[in-house]
């Protein structure tokens, strides 16, 4: 190892347990392994068993490859932690996740009677955070495969306390060469006013000085960068038109491109249909079949009319991984294979983003700003901005935005406080140079919740545009109800007060503490800065009356959803059913109206200012046009809320799931039960060309219910051309269709005992990669909880949505693993592609209709009723229909792909309305009498793969 380096210069001891469980008052330790490190050099290590009370879970064998033979033999645990305690002595401890390793230690050890051990200690997830904020997580495993590290034998103790150690020593290395001394010393001095309950003040310490000890010795910091993926540029020297034909044909350009190009008719079909709407100004409606290769049939029309007509194209997608898909794989596939010179770029909403101004702001004085959580929270922001090119927080891994709202609202690119061009930080504006971007860039990359804000703000964010793609068209309707409404949480209103004024150690800080501070230092004549100090402070006492009004009505609210809410949500049908709700939103919109006031006088006196004779003049009256602008939204939408129109508008309290110290936990909903007619007039009117798209738009090939919702129907002028253009795939061929019809139906008190009885059976008769897809966690976990312990004992994962790990990774070892077992709830049923045996039988547990006592369900099903409509065949029936054809989709993923597709819910085969369930599907539906048969099909099937 070179001389000179920072691992050099620190000793600690590694260390990892594994546990029989997560809760230390129940489960105990059966592992302990640590490592001693040295000057960067091991020098010793202690790994042993522990002997439990009672045998090991299946669970936790199967993670660990423990075994109850190999606890037995084990060290008695109070011999295993004195000798731990011996081995460690006063080191400094090191672990991954210390905050589950320590004090579950701690526990065990205090129960035999044992000093609890103090030692100070560092923790390389803590720390992974800090400078690897860019990682999708900061799991072991995921941090040791940045760092190159392989990690043979994870969840054994002995080998996770190695990786960790080895984790740090790459860690170090990584800091000397790619963070700067300034920017690890404003990690120190934030770490200490954090007062983490870690050494992580010491550790960054021990960094500092020795940068600045070595600082001649070194070469000059290098600078890391996290890739650019918002942004695709090709630029192409000999370009050349190509007809659409030319592209997508048999003998074609794509064909010529790709070694293993099949040609599929329906992509060239969609591709044309796509390039005929743009260019005659009509709409479309394209239902593409799985394996069309629908991005492709969308993006290179697209591509071609942006460069014909110097236009710009928006495409909007419901889901991140789909823009991932465009921006990842897609388009630099067609930069790679055609001559086509383009630019994309993706774009978000602009809370999104950054606002370099404000990040100044906050970092010029972070100690009398900002309170210990938002210290936390600080700190994973630090590196990531300095490594950032986007400015985009999604980038950020690290930062929890639930968790750290407050300190978020702070910094993000708030289009009320934007000055633009005057603003002194426009040169380093992410949102900024995003806008530079956007007026050259072909392709406008965006999500559904953007496209929405936009058309409210009236183009604002994506300007004039005269094409739009709207892919995952399905997800359209349900999103624009919630996004094109109202939700307030008592978070919203405590962050504008906080940005207004804020008490610090000794010092208020905020835009209108700011003016009082200029108007002292400014040149005004005597009376005038008396009158706007008077009005600074008139206003900054009237914020700590509205944060008292404000809490109060939230926290009433919270009472509500606690006392009278279902599953966190409760349907307010009758503002004269809460009086006293009513008299809090009556004084919350005095006060609204009377800080309106005050602020407008400010504002007014200020306008009247000398420009010279007023500090920063500019910015402190663009900030009170903002605080208006602001008052007047807060305003408007708690006058709805008081008001609320209950025959169009769903109106519901939900609490949120996450507390922020005493912060109030309910927020308002209120969302419009139809969005068609806001969507033909805002929308419609200003956009010459929509193509919309989906796998599952249509029912039995028609689009009636699709266009009803959107509102396309009210277009007078506009042409509205349908598409369906077929799958590829022979799901004949590839794949069978099965309905358990001998089942009693889902809400028979039998059905639960019965369902396990043939998920056993079927399962093991088949003995493939499995997927069930349930409508509910509470039946998810019944099954879970059901099976766990047979499928372990015959070796096979059962991995399960909501049962710790994250989606992606839950996906990535049902892959991996082959012959899996995976249960999925609504975001399984779409979006989830997995080619191959991996998965071979998919599972519908239940037919997936909507929760009638949804608020806006219920809401919407009374709407209907009073309209003299059936709800059920109007709406309940035709969602479940689109829902069932997603999840079927989630079978046939290629050519090669065969599997079965079993639903458990006899309503297809008894109910009068089953028959629709049978036509939307693309394959036979064969009903089985008894688990027998079922079993027969099942195996038959498999036999012949």
């Amino acid at each position: 190892m070179k001389k000179n380096e920072l691992s050099e210069s620190l000793d600690f001891i590694s260390l990892d347990i594994e546990t029989t469980g997560l809760e230390k008052e129940h489960c105990e330790v059966i592992e302990i392994g640590a490592v001693k490190y040295e000057k960067g050099v091991e020098t010793g290590r202690l790994s042993t068993f522990l002997k439990t009370t009672k045998p090991l879970p299946d669970f936790i064998k199967q993670l660990t490859h423990i075994t109850d033979e190999q606890t037995e033999k084990g060290m008695f645990p109070k011999d295993a932690f004195v000798e731990l305690q011996r081995f460690v002595g006063s080191q400094v401890l090191l672990c991954h996740n210390a905050e589950f390793d320590l004090p579950f230690l701690a526990y065990h050890f205090e129960k035999y009677d044992l000093f609890p051990m103090s030692n100070l200690y560092w923790d390389t997830l803590e720390i992974a955070r800090i400078y690897q904020s860019f990682l999708t997580n900061h799991k072991l495993s995921t941090v040791a495969a940045f760092f190159q590290l392989e990690n043979e034998e994870a969840h054994r103790a002995i080998n996770d306390a190695e990786i960790t150690a080895k984790i740090l020593i790459r860690e170090l290395q990584f800091i000397e060469e790619y963070i700067p001394v300034p920017v690890n010393y404003q990690l120190s001095q934030i770490a200490h006013l954090a007062m983490m309950p870690s050494a992580l003040s010491f550790f960054l310490d021990k960094v500092v000085e020795f940068q600045r000890t070595n600082a001649l010795l070194k070469k000059k910091t290098s600078l890391w960068k996290i890739d650019n993926q918002h942004l695709i540029s090709h630029t192409v020297s000999d370009a050349k038109p190509l007809e659409i034909n030319d592209i997508f044909k048999q003998d074609g350009f794509l064909g010529k491109q790709f070694p293993n190009y099949e040609f599929r008719p329906g992509q060239l079909e969609m591709a044309e249909a796509v390039k005929d709407s743009f260019q005659k100004d009509e709409y479309l409606l394209v239902e593409a079949g799985t394996g069309i290769g629908k991005s492709f049939a969308y993006l290179i029309p697209a591509i071609q009319v942006a460069i014909e007509k110097k236009e710009k194209v928006v495409i909007s997608t419901n889901t991140k991984n789909l823009q991932e898909q465009l921006m990842g794989k897609d388009l630099p596939s067609i930069c790679r294979i055609l001559p086509l010179p383009f630019k994309a770029l993706l774009l978000k909403g602009r809370d999104n983003y950054l606002c370099e101004k404000r990040w100044q702001e906050i970092m010029f004085d972070f100690g009398k700003i900002l309170n210990r959580q938002e210290l936390e929270g600080l700190l994973y922001l630090v590196t990531w901005r300095e490594f950032s090119q986007t400015g985009d927080i999604s980038e950020n891994g690290a930062f929890d935005r639930s968790r750290y709202s407050t300190l978020w609202k702070k910094l993000l690119a708030d289009r009320y406080f934007c000055p633009g061009k005057k603003c002194a930080s426009y040169g380093h504006c992410h949102l900024m140079e995003l806008r530079q971007e956007q007026e050259s860039a072909n392709l406008l990359i965006v999500n559904h919740s953007l496209l929405l804000t936009d058309i409210l703000n009236e183009n604002t964010t994506l300007g004039k545009y005269r094409y739009l793609i709207v892919d995952e068209a399905h997800n359209l309707p349900q999103i624009a109800s919630r996004h094109l409404g109202i939700n307030l949480s008592y978070g919203d209103f405590s962050s504008f007060f906080s940005l207004l004024s804020h008490s610090g150690k000794n010092q208020q800080s905020g835009l209108i503490p700011s003016i009082h501070q200029a108007a002292e230092k400014s040149m005004l004549p005597p009376n005038k800065i008396t009158l706007v100090i008077k009005l600074c402070e008139l206003i900054t006492n009237r914020l700590s009356e509205g944060r008292d009004m404000m809490l109060e009505l939230f926290q009433y609210a919270t009472a509500i959803v606690k006392d009278q809410g279902t599953y966190g949500k409760h349907r307010i049908k009758k503002m004269d059913d809460y009086p006293h709700l009513t008299d809090l939103f009556t004084k919350a919109l005095e006060y609204w109206n009377e800080l309106d006031k005050e602020v407008a006088h400010l504002h007014l006196q200020m306008s009247e200012f000398n420009v010279n004779q007023f500090p920063d003049y500019d910015s402190h009256l663009a900030n009170l046009e903002g605080i208006r602008n602001r008052l007047t939204e807060f305003e408007n939408e708690l006058q709805k809320l008081i008001e609320p129109d209950m025959v169009n508008f769903a109106y519901w309290l939900e609490n949120t799931g996450f507390t922020e110290s005493a912060y109030p936990t309910a927020s308002f909903n209120y969302a419009p039960l139809e969005v068609n007619e806001l969507l033909a007039k805002s929308l419609y009117s200003v956009v010459d060309s929509i193509v919309f798209t989906s796998a599952t738009i249509a029912i039995r090939g028609v689009f009636k219910y699709f266009v009803q919702q959107m509102g396309l129907n009210l277009m007078e002028t506009k042409i509205v051309r349908e598409r369906v253009v077929l799958s590829p795939f022979v799901f004949e061929r590839q794949s069978a269709l099965l309905i358990a019809g001998f089942l009693p139906e889902p809400n028979d008190h039998f059905f639960p005992a019965q369902s396990i009885s043939v998920l056993r059976d079927v399962l093991e008769a088949s003995n493939v990669g499995s997927m069930v897809l349930f409508t509910s966690y509470k039946d998810l976990n019944f099954v879970y909880d059901s099976l766990e312990k047979e499928l372990f004992e015959k070796d096979i994962p059962l991995l399960a949505q909501g049962k710790g790990a994250s989606r992606s990774a839950i996906l990535n070892q049902f892959r991996d693993h082959g012959k899996g077992v995976l249960l999925g709830t609504s975001s399984f049923w779409e979006g989830i592609d997995v080619q191959g045996e991996s998965l071979s039988l998919l599972i519908i547990y239940k037919l997936p209709f909507q929760v009638p006592s949804e608020p806006i369900v219920e809401a919407y099903i009374e709407k209907i009723e009073k309209d003299g409509k059936n709800s059920f065949m109007n709406y309940i029936l035709p969602n479940a229909l689109l829902k069932l054809r997603q999840g079927f989709g989630r079978l046939i993923r290629s050519k090669t792909d065969r599997g079965i597709v079993l639903i458990m819910d006899n309503r297809v085969v008894t109910k009068q309305y089953g028959k629709y369930f049978k036509e939307v599907l693309p394959t036979k539906c064969h009903e089985m009498k008894n688990i027998l048969e079922l079993e027969n099909a099942v195996a038959k099937f498999f036999r012949k793969m």
